[in-house]
């Protein structure tokens, strides 16, 4: 933003509600807690007039409207207009630009929800914004004692190293296992991918899923790009999988709160750098194929006695990766161009989407739009 550019902010409000909502707590399961050290989760959506008439841009993005249809959203998605015992659940923030676009920010907070079940409540909130009472709205299951423990609980030996090892983040810049460190500007690349580009990579990772083949090209080059990393050393990737359908019986698709777990692969910087990239993909591929119903249940029973014993997460919102550490995310395709809030915007404009905080070193997220784009966080060499 240049010096010339100031934001003047014209109401600040609270919206509640539009009908009477259950006044209980609602319990949060182990899945739930064990992300509350996430934070919020900010998103930025952008969206532009181009192209429209004057008639949609006199009412593009009225908040009037805006409010009311979030007031009735709230109603079925009552948890978000509720508070977290340590924190407020969310924010939301629209910014109406001067070339006649807006900026429509949020923030939820991990404890309460995950990716899909957000968008769940967007998708909502913009159908009662566009239709009004006519809106087709599916409610959310909010039934998470779907997800209780067992008694007893059952621990199988390889629950810990699959899903509870924790990222340790540093304040500092990141350094090698040899102790070399480089600048400690952290840079965003976006690096789009065609769609032939793409379908390429997935025949040279055997016919690899998208995420399994863009995860294995970037683990590569994140190992091979690293100053430093010895060899034999081991080098993890961390990804978020979605639980629903994998439990026996599978969690509903409109279940509310958190149906993610976070696993882990691993491997020697030498196999990834030196093996095929199929291989590679194979890696993340079996690690996440390892996520079962009874590996899952284990891993609830497993943070469920974390969480009575008091063992506290460290918090993930902030600092940097070890050079040996990857995370990768994956911004699922149909979450990207839902968010139409006016009735008379074409629907085929697909707004622009992206995560509302400083990035860290050593995370990156695979970003669907028109093509596939990539958008890796890294630190740039020095002869870069």
């Amino acid at each position: 933003m240049d010096s010339g550019s100031s934001v003047r902010v014209v109401e600040s409000c609270l919206v509640t509600p539009s009908d009477d909502t259950p006044r209980e707590g609602l319990w949060l399961s182990a899945l739930d807690l064990v992300l509350a050290n996430r934070g919020h989760t900010p998103l930025v959506h952008f969206y532009s007039t181009a192209g429209a008439g004057s008639d949609v841009a006199d009412d593009f993005f009225n908040v009037a409207r805006l409010k009311e249809s979030m007031a009735r959203a709230l109603v079925p998605f009552y948890p978000l207009a509720g508070r977290l015992c340590v924190d407020s659940g969310g924010r939301t923030e629209v910014t109406f630009l001067r070339c006649g676009g807006v900026v429509l920010g949020t923030a939820v907070h991990h404890a309460v929800v995950d990716g899909a079940s957000t968008f769940q409540f967007l998708r909502t909130w913009a159908s009662y914004c566009r239709d009004g009472e006519s809106a087709a709205v599916e409610p959310p299951c909010h039934h998470r004692a779907l997800l209780l423990a067992r008694s007893p609980p059952v621990i199988h030996p390889e629950t810990i190293p699959m899903f509870c090892n924790e990222l340790i983040m540093h304040e500092q810049e990141p350094s090698s296992p040899a102790g070399t460190t480089t600048s400690s500007t952290v840079v965003t690349r976006i690096l789009t991918v065609s769609r032939d580009q793409l379908h390429a990579l997935k025949r040279l990772c055997g016919g690899a899923s998208t995420f399994c083949a863009v995860a294995a090209l970037v683990w590569r080059c994140v190992c091979v790009a690293r100053p430093g990393l010895h060899p034999d050393s081991t080098t993890r990737i961390n990804f978020p999988v979605d639980i629903r359908r994998r439990l026996t019986p599978p969690l509903q698709d409109r279940y509310f709160g958190n149906g993610v777990v976070n696993v882990f692969a691993t491997a020697a910087v030498k196999d990834v750098v030196s093996q095929t990239l199929a291989s590679v993909a194979g890696r993340v591929k079996a690690a996440a194929d390892r996520v079962d119903d009874e590996l899952l249940r284990s891993a609830v029973d497993y943070f469920e006695e974390t969480a009575k014993q008091g063992v506290r997460r460290r918090a993930e919102d902030r600092g940097n990766l070890p050079e040996t550490e990857l995370r990768m995310n994956s911004c699922l395709e149909h979450f990207i161009p839902l968010i139409n809030v006016s009735s008379d915007v074409a629907s085929n404009k697909r707004p622009g989407k992206g995560r509302g905080k400083t990035r860290p070193y050593g995370l990156g997220y695979k970003l669907h739009t028109a093509q596939e784009r990539l958008q890796p966080y890294y630190k740039p060499s020095d002869n870069e």
